[in-house]
């Protein structure tokens, strides 16, 4: 059992994110792994287990950093890490999408804060290959500009280890119907 989280630590706005292992359907844990360097907002963990290999994968947002003296912008993005030992290591966070336009919506006397998180799923194909998904909700999407849209990445495990080997996500849903417009966290 993998169990994903955002940390937030005393004044920080920067939580890490973490990961723990059960090895006993959930009785205990392992102590808590850290696979982020706390230099993001990160948060909104979403994993998925490859049924072929065991491979887990977690996926995250992070969230726009203004620039500041020193530092540079660090825009939206969704990032992925991968164990392939049972959860002892994770790879260094890569990077699946810096460049989309999250549906978030602020809190008003009308209205409850919502953040947009993404998910991940693990299809196997017909050719015995597994495909890593990953799915996040947007607003201006082409072909359509309403919100919210829908994008889907799709990766091969092989081949995980930077952006371009992800597919440009194209919008799964170009006009949702007004009962799917308040549904901003998709499913893979």
């Amino acid at each position: 059992m993998y169990v994903s989280y955002a940390n937030f630590t005393g004044n920080s706005n920067k939580p890490d994110i973490y990961v723990a292992v059960s090895s006993d359907c959930g009785k205990t844990f392992a102590k808590p792994i850290k696979i982020t360097s706390g230099g993001n907002k990160n948060q909104g963990t979403s994993s998925a287990i490859d049924p072929l290999t065991g491979a887990v994968y977690i996926v995250w947002r992070g969230f726009f950093i203004p620039a500041a003296p020193g530092s540079p912008a660090v825009p939206d993005q969704i990032l992925m890490s991968k164990s392939t030992d049972g959860g002892k290591t994770w790879s260094k966070p890569t990077t699946v999408t810096s460049a989309f336009n999250p549906y978030d919506q602020g809190s008003t006397g009308v209205s409850i804060r919502t953040l947009d998180f993404p998910s991940v799923a693990v299809s196997v194909g017909a050719n015995g290959q597994s495909r890593v998904h990953v799915a996040w909700s947007q607003r201006k999407v082409a072909p359509s500009t309403a919100p919210p849209s829908y994008a889907l990445s799709v990766g091969h495990p092989g081949r995980l280890a930077t952006p371009a080997s992800w597919s440009r996500p194209p919008p799964t849903a170009a006009r949702p119907s007004a009962s799917q417009r308040r549904s901003t966290m998709p499913t893979p």
